[in-house]
């Protein structure tokens, strides 16, 4: 079979949990694959196929390039069971029968060696010069990027969207030994904050050379709000994204500051209003809290918007609410969400504590 293209600026991009919604890895992905369309590269994509149902506007339809996704899950589990409670079933079954080495992230069982049996199979044709490798906080895609990558023989960028491991996970031996291979094997290694390039600095320093820092990106090129008339008595604040819960990242502490301020100042208080877009358990326990605390009023919800959706919300608010996970073990991380905020030209309310996110929004 004849190639498509010539390997001279084909970048395929592995990511194993790519477009599964709008959250900030997304905006990020599309953003590099854009950068390197405009210059000119066959851009084309390898993920997992997922169950994520859309009605509306679909993340697929404005990459840039070619989109593969393997018949199975991120885990390597077969798409029907590409399911919270299904995955850890078939978890458990591979570990009884096969080991638990098989479903590491180099494991014969996992996603990455049953992606380049995909690769091999049914995308030979598109023919790569460079692969980039996407981790968001684990080792999925890095395992298959090196793999091929080293197949291959071509070079690789290894690039870090979260710490990994992420906060609160730790490496087992096979899992210590992939991540030094990848590290040492790749031509260079990018990063979304200065704190994650540090620490893997301090653990691997033979690969401090390789180590760059780029931030996530905004769209400069949408149009910032115009002044409208509204009715200046209120004053609206937003809160874009998963909300965990719990003690993950809540919106409890912004529920309760209001509901003091209006038991306080009620002509200040009823001024406020809140609104949430997004799901996770936080959003509801945010309503509930509400409701307790007599303020259910002051509180309004959306699920699941689109991209252009997302972007008349942000315009429509005064004030744009930004929440990150509690603890320290969470600094080396910054939502994604901050720059699409700083794209909107707002102000932005950071609940946070003093970490490398929280200058960014000082700065801003």
């Amino acid at each position: 079979m004849a190639k498509e293209f010539s390997p001279l600026k084909n970048i395929l991009i592995i990511c194993s949990d790519a477009l599964n919604g709008w959250g900030g890895s997304t905006p990020r992905l599309l953003a590099l694959a854009t950068g390197f369309s405009s210059m000119g590269w066959h851009i084309a994509l390898l993920a997992a196929s997922h169950n994520v149902k859309w009605t509306r506007e679909k993340p697929e339809f404005i990459f840039p390039g070619k989109i593969f996704r393997t018949p199975m899950g991120r885990i390597g589990e077969p798409l029907w069971m590409n399911r919270k409670g299904f995955r850890r079933m078939w978890r458990y079954w591979n570990r009884m029968v096969y080991g638990s080495s098989s479903i590491a992230p180099a494991g014969k069982r996992a996603w990455a060696a049953r992606a380049l049996e995909f690769y091999s199979r049914d995308i030979r044709e598109f023919n790569p010069g460079v692969i980039w490798g996407i981790s968001c906080g684990e080792l999925t895609a890095v395992a298959a990027a090196y793999l091929l990558a080293s197949q291959l023989q071509i070079p690789w960028v290894l690039e870090f969207q979260d710490p990994c491991p992420s906060p609160g996970y730790s490496l087992d031996d096979a899992s210590k030994k992939l991540m030094k291979d990848a590290l040492h094997s790749s031509s260079q290694i990018v990063t979304t904050t200065k704190a994650f390039s540090e620490e893997l600095s301090k653990h691997y320093p033979a690969v401090t050379d390789k180590l760059r820092t780029y931030y996530l990106t905004f769209d400069d090129s949408l149009p910032l709000p115009e002044p409208s008339e509204r009715d200046d008595t209120q004053l609206h604040l937003l809160h874009m994204g998963h909300l965990h819960g719990g003690p993950g990242r809540n919106a409890r502490t912004l529920v309760q500051s209001i509901a003091r301020l209006v038991k306080r100042s009620p002509d200040v208080g009823n001024r406020i209003n809140l609104r949430l877009v997004g799901r996770g358990n936080g959003v509801e326990e945010a309503i509930e809290l509400a409701k307790e605390l007599d303020i259910a009023d002051r509180i309004s919800r959306e699920y699941q918007v689109t991209l252009s959706e997302s972007i008349d919300e942000m315009n429509r608010a005064d004030v744009l609410v930004l929440i990150k996970f509690p603890g320290e073990k969470h600094n080396m991380q910054i939502p994604g969400k901050a720059f699409q905020y700083l794209g909107r030209g707002k102000p932005i309310l950071g609940i946070m504590g003093d970490c490398e996110a929280a200058h960014i929004i000082k700065r801003s």
